[in-house]
């Protein structure tokens, strides 16, 4: 293990009090796989002295310990083992779980996002072009990492384990991956510099920003409170501020006074003219 303490089977030479056993359900499109390596997944197990049953017509695998088993906590990786293989991981990559150096989790990004289109988005995000950007976290975290369906899939060092997960669980909140993987690449890199231990690395590492944020804007409307909003001034109420309505009224009214004859007249010919063409009464 990371911290240099290794299992030894002599240490405990007594068999459990109790027997545990777990049932794991598999699909059916991994039914097939499974039917294929069923002999190669209970040799595995039976290496690390646990028993298994696989029962193809209930699509179940029953882990269980037996008499033989020592190790507390290999029940617990065989069921891992076991669960990876049911959920896609190849047989030969689930396989290192069952090793003291390799730990494993399963992450359900499906609850992460807000709709199924932003989901496969974001997942598509994750995955990259050509699977480049998975690649690439594999590289730098040296796990492996599976996406299939609604979660994802972990394999390797706590440390590593750590890496992927927030790169994940930040993809899914809207972060691109390269931000991190831009991150991890610097940290390799000053991991080797000899010069740079125990100083503070945040000045080295990319800013991390959200991707396609929104920009809110900012609505104008009307100020708060029952005064209405400043009218325009017309023509008259200029003319009366400085003076010059007073000035010229009396041309201004006069004007009026000769527009409203000229109007009377007008209509006072226009009932002659149709008078003209009225019949007269029999």
């Amino acid at each position: 293990m990371e911290d240099g303490v290794k299992f030894c089977e002599d240490d405990f030479k007594h068999e459990f009090a109790e027997m545990s056993s777990e049932t794991v359900m598999f699909p059916k499109y991994r039914e097939k796989y499974i039917e294929q390596t069923q002999k190669y997944i209970e040799k595995a197990l039976e290496a690390k002295k646990i028993s298994c049953k696989i029962d193809m017509g209930e699509r179940t695998i029953d882990v269980m310990t037996n008499r033989s088993t020592r190790d507390p906590f290999i029940f617990v990786k065989a069921v891992n083992f076991v669960k990876l293989v049911s959920r896609g991981v190849g047989i030969e990559e689930a396989m290192k779980v069952l090793e003291d150096e390799y730990f494993c989790e399963v992450v359900d990004i499906k609850k992460m996002a807000s709709s199924e289109k932003v989901f496969e988005k974001r997942r598509d995000r994750l995955i990259g072009p050509k699977e480049m950007t998975l690649k690439a976290i594999q590289i730098l975290t040296k796990c492996h990492v599976l996406v299939h369906g609604k979660t994802v899939s972990i394999i390797g060092s706590f440390k590593g384990i750590e890496e992927v997960k927030k790169i994940v669980v930040d993809c899914m909140n809207n972060i691109h991956p390269m931000y991190q993987i831009r991150s991890l690449i610097e940290k390799r890199k000053l991991e080797e510099d000899k010069s740079k231990e125990g100083e503070d690395w945040s000045r080295f590492l990319p800013k991390i920003k959200k991707s396609n944020k929104k920009s809110k804007k900012k609505v104008v409307g009307r100020p708060s409170g029952n005064m209405p909003l400043d009218v325009p001034k017309r023509k008259e109420d200029i003319e009366m501020e400085t003076g010059e309505y007073f000035v010229d009224g009396d041309f201004d009214f006069e004007e009026r006074e000769s527009s409203r004859e000229r109007k009377k007249k007008r209509e006072e010919k226009k009932k002659r003219d149709v008078e003209k063409y009225v019949p007269p009464d029999e």
